[in-house]
């Protein structure tokens, strides 16, 4: 599962990875570097990999889960959120995606950033785990607080 933050400068997420239906867990990191930018998913492994491709064709090979949600930045370093229509809006500020994202919208909304959010949600909720990986958006971002 996955928690993904952002606090209108910083990107961050945590590193639990689950498959087998929850049965088998790792750590890796979930923030992926694109021709353009960074972003980062919910969902399955599979779905990111068809969203990687979209970013960088415009064009999906696939159909995408019905889990799927991505924040990603572009060159002007503006971030958008998308689920799996694929049809990009401005992600708001504060943002959140994943399995405890209404804890890390609480966080984040009482002065919390993108990175200490996830990290206390790594300690207390279930579906977040791992290491934290977090970068730095340009602040030229005009939805930035």
């Amino acid at each position: 599962m996955t928690i993904v933050a952002w606090d209108g400068n910083t990107l961050a997420a945590d590193r639990l990875h689950t498959f087998s239906g929850g049965l088998i867990s790792e750590y890796k990191c979930k923030l992926y570097q694109w021709t353009n930018g960074w972003w980062s998913s919910c969902g399955y492994t599979k779905d990111g990999q068809l969203f990687q491709g979209w970013l960088e064709t415009g064009k999906i090979k696939g159909k995408l889960g019905k889990d799927f949600e991505a924040l990603y930045s572009d060159a002007d370093n503006i971030v958008y959120y998308v689920d799996r229509e694929l049809i990009p809006e401005l992600a708001p500020v504060p943002c959140a995606i994943g399995v405890a994202w209404k804890e890390c919208l609480t966080l984040l909304k009482t002065g919390y950033n993108a990175t200490e959010a996830t990290i206390a949600l790594t300690k207390i909720h279930t579906g977040v785990g791992g290491k934290v990986d977090a970068v730095l958006i340009k602040k030229n971002n005009k939805r930035g607080r």
